[in-house]
């Protein structure tokens, strides 16, 4: 409990910070922007352990999701041949242009925040949640955070990544209003994610579950409409979610591994036809993803999973402290 209090003050300030930064430097990214005031070997060097850093992220979604469409969803189907047509998918989105990467989300998320919403009001209002669980556990606020407990639920408020490259689409004259409620929405997202499957299954017997959401989701019954069980609904988003994640993390780092090694200054985040080098840059990423399933079991995901997040967050740390350090004092647009 202290570590999310820890990371909803740390992830806001992180979260804020970058974003006021950027509004200092329209049409530019963050690989323009380090290689205009760095020596080129340090941003070389940390924009590719940033970069190394996001892609294991998103390798580590694409096998996740392809495993719990094996086990919830399509058990006689052999994980590799999944793993084959969501890394295609990934492939193919990650390799596109940055604009089309932002339309992308912007459809995805238009298209699947109703459903959120849906399910998370289902969920807080079911008869079967336990709100003595979830006061149980709250009340153990007053224990120490730890930095790993921190780096975990700091991962939320990290969406900002994005905007690193995505930044060059946005110009001078381009409005940013309600910044204030990215915080509050991420408090809100981190609790509910928390919470609400202890309120259903208990503080104890949540430990032996695997995927705590998907059993959650399966607890929940629709009454209206023609679905019935709220995990099609789940599974639906965590799919869609899941991909996206996958294909702006990867995006985002083959763009960070380009601008950490290249000498152009002004990049065309419209540009259609992509660079050879990056569509081979993207297939060791499959490579690596078809080595990650085949080579660690499921136990040894999650315990990787927690020391890639410990990383992430001390990188993300680094690079924003560095941003405003080096836009202070300059002019917002």
């Amino acid at each position: 409990m202290a570590s999310m209090g820890t990371a909803v003050v740390v992830g806001s300030v992180l979260e804020l910070g970058f974003l006021h930064v950027m509004r200092r430097f329209p049409g530019q990214g963050v690989p323009e922007i380090l290689a205009d005031r760095l020596p080129r070997w340090l941003c070389a060097a940390l924009l590719s352990i940033a970069a190394a850093v996001l892609m294991i992220q998103g390798i580590q979604t694409v096998a996740g999701f392809t495993v719990v469409i094996n086990r919830f969803i399509s058990p006689d189907i052999k994980v590799i041949y999944l793993l084959m047509f969501t890394v295609l998918l990934a492939w193919l989105g990650a390799t596109r242009s940055t604009k089309t990467v932002l339309i992308l989300t912007e459809i995805s998320l238009l298209l699947n925040v109703p459903l959120v919403v849906v399910l998370l009001l289902k969920s807080i209002g079911g008869t079967m949640m336990d709100w003595d669980a979830v006061m149980t556990i709250a009340n153990h606020l007053p224990f120490a955070p730890t930095y790993k407990g921190v780096a975990a639920a700091s991962f939320v408020f990290f969406g900002f990544t994005p905007l690193s490259v995505m930044n060059r689409l946005l110009t001078a004259d381009m409005k940013w209003r309600g910044r204030w409620i990215l915080p509050i929405l991420g408090m809100f997202t981190l609790l509910a994610s928390f919470f609400i499957p202890i309120g259903y299954h208990g503080t104890e017997a949540i430990e032996n579950y695997v995927y705590p959401w998907t059993t959650t989701s399966d607890s929940l019954e629709m009454e209206y409409g023609l679905i019935e069980r709220a995990i099609f609904i789940f599974s639906s988003l965590y799919l869609n979610l899941s991909m996206l994640y996958a294909i702006v993390a990867w995006h985002v780092a083959l763009e960070w591994f380009k601008g950490g090694f290249s000498k152009k200054r002004h990049v065309n985040p419209d540009q259609t036809e992509r660079p050879l080098l990056i569509k081979i840059i993207c297939g060791v990423f499959v490579i690596l993803a078809f080595m990650y399933v085949k080579l660690l079991n499921e136990q040894q995901f999650f315990e990787f999973g927690a020391f890639v997040h410990e990383w992430n967050f001390g990188i993300e740390a680094v690079l924003v402290a560095l941003l405003i350090y080096i836009g202070w004092g300059r002019k917002a647009a």
